[in-house]
C-alpha cells in the first residue's frame, strides 16, 4: 500500500511537472509571434536607409562634336563659382541627348553656371531643355524660359533663348568656352523652391 501511495504521489508529481512545462511552453509560444514581429520590424528599419537627397540637373542638348560640359554651383547665395564643378563627357551626335549632373548628396545649390563647348572644333550647341530635380520636385525650362534663368557670358558666347542655340565667340583668334551664368534674381529663388 505504501508503494501504491508512493507511485500515486510520483505520478501526481509528474503530471504537475508536465502541466507546468506545458504552461511555460504555451506562454512562450504565445509571446513568440510578438517577439518575431518586433525583431523583423527592427530588421526592416535597418535595411532601408533614408533616401539620399540628390539635386540633379539634366541638359537636353545637341552637341555634334565630342566634348566636356561642366556644371558649377554655389551654396552660399553668391555667383562666385570656385571649385564646385561637376564634369560630364558628351558624345558627339546630331541627335538630342541628356547630359545629367548629380550634385553631391544633400547639397542644396543657390546658383548654377553651365560651361559648354571646351572642344575648339565644336559647332554651335543647342540646349532644348534644362531640368532641375530634388527630392521628388521638378522644374523644366524650355525655350524662352531658359533665358529667364540663364544669361550668356557675353565676352565668350551668344545665347538665343528661343532656339537654345549657344555660339562661341572668337577673341584674339581663339575660340572662347561658352558659359551660361545665372539670372540671380530668378534662378536663386527657383532653386530655393525646389530644395525647401
Amino acid at each position: 500500500m505504501a508503494r501504491n501511495v508512493r507511485n500515486l504521489w510520483n505520478t501526481e508529481l509528474v503530471i504537475k511537472f508536465v502541466k507546468i512545462k506545458e504552461m511555460k511552453i504555451k506562454s512562450i509560444l504565445a509571446l513568440l509571434p510578438a517577439l518575431l514581429f518586433l525583431n523583423c520590424k527592427d530588421a526592416k528599419t535597418e535595411q532601408q536607409p533614408a533616401a539620399a537627397k540628390i539635386f540633379k540637373v539634366t541638359l537636353d542638348v545637341i552637341a555634334k562634336q565630342e566634348d566636356d560640359f561642366c556644371l558649377l554651383y554655389t551654396t552660399d547665395g553668391t555667383s562666385v563659382f570656385k571649385d564646385n564643378g561637376i564634369w560630364q563627357h558628351v558624345k558627339g551626335s546630331a541627335d538630342q541627348q541628356d547630359i545629367v549632373f548629380n550634385l553631391p548628396e544633400n547639397v542644396k545649390p543657390t546658383e548654377l553656371r553651365i560651361d559648354v563647348g571646351f572642344n575648339k572644333k565644336q559647332e554651335e550647341i543647342i540646349i532644348k531643355e534644362i531640368t532641375f530635380e530634388y527630392n521628388g520636385k521638378k522644374k523644366e525650362c524650355k525655350g524662352e524660359e531658359m533665358r529667364v534663368f540663364f544669361r550668356p557670358d557675353e565676352s565668350k558666347c551668344t545665347f538665343d533663348g528661343t532656339t537654345g542655340v549657344i555660339k562661341a565667340l572668337v577673341a584674339n583668334g581663339e575660340k572662347q568656352v561658352p558659359s551660361l551664368y545665372p539670372q540671380e534674381a530668378y534662378l536663386g529663388p527657383e532653386l530655393k523652391k525646389l530644395v525647401n
